[in-house]
């Protein structure tokens, strides 16, 4: 619409995308309003399955992403200050402790991945409280439409 045509952009929101049980953990104050009686049916079905369940895209993309990961695959974005890096989420998870947890460096700052096999997510933080972290979570495919000048992160980054 006529905001991005006239090239402004949105400020990124500090956002998690983690399972209810660890969000739970860290604030056990959360309420969650629950859904109408009469549509309960409609919260219990997956709807995505056959979408996730296969690397086919439903739509085209430019420019295709490159083939070192199948195209679904979740990515984490994180950025400190102007520097930024992709990581494949199940790259983080192989590199991770029995706890779930491995490190990188971003932008000079420290930053700790704590990594959950079912579901498969990922929250990040960084090392100390005076860092600017912006985190977005993407498919690989569709980061890499959008930035397509950024490689993912290497297995030792």
């Amino acid at each position: 619409g006529p905001a991005a045509a006239s090239g402004r952009r949105l400020r990124v929101i500090p956002s998690s995308l983690v399972c209810w049980e660890d969000w739970l953990r860290r604030h056990p104050e959360t309420e969650v309003l629950a859904p109408a009686g009469s549509m309960i049916d409609r919260y219990k079905r997956e709807p995505y399955a056959s979408y996730y369940g296969s690397d086919e895209l439903r739509f085209p993309v430019r420019p295709p992403p490159p083939v070192e990961l199948p195209k679904k695959t979740p990515v984490v974005v994180v950025a400190v200050g102007g520097a930024r890096k992709v990581f494949s989420v199940p790259a983080l998870a192989s590199r991770a402790d029995t706890e779930g947890r491995c490190r990188a460096w971003v932008g000079g700052a420290g930053i700790v991945f704590i990594c959950r096999a079912e579901p498969p997510t990922v929250f990040c933080n960084a090392e100390t409280s005076d860092v600017g972290l912006e985190v977005m979570h993407s498919f690989w495919f569709a980061w890499h439409a959008m930035h397509p000048e950024e490689d993912l992160a290497g297995p030792d980054e």
